[in-house]
């Protein structure tokens, strides 16, 4: 849920781990286009020393790296989600 927003036809259920983010804007060339598809991995806890998002987070090695990559929602245009499979359910708090 991105600002209290779904994508269209979104029902939670308790037997997935699904991640979604939504593309707000494009300046530029797509990176979909350009670098391939977004790729997820996973930290068990927290990236770095703090909760919050900071720059040496993007340095500390991850409980689990291509823990999955996001495909385009083709009936929701700018979603993208992440089917979380059921192996990596150990790495979510």
């Amino acid at each position: 849920m991105v600002d209290g927003r779904e994508p269209p036809g979104w029902k939670p259920n308790p037997n997935k781990v699904i991640l979604r983010i939504l593309k707000s804007g494009l300046v530029g060339t797509n990176p979909f286009s350009t670098h391939g598809a977004l790729l997820a991995d996973i930290q068990k806890g927290i990236f770095g020393h703090s909760a919050s998002l900071q720059s040496g987070d993007f340095q500390v090695a991850a409980s689990k790296i291509g823990a999955g990559s996001f495909a385009a929602v083709s009936a929701a245009p700018g979603w993208y989600q992440l089917v979380l499979a059921p192996v990596n359910f150990t790495y979510i708090n």
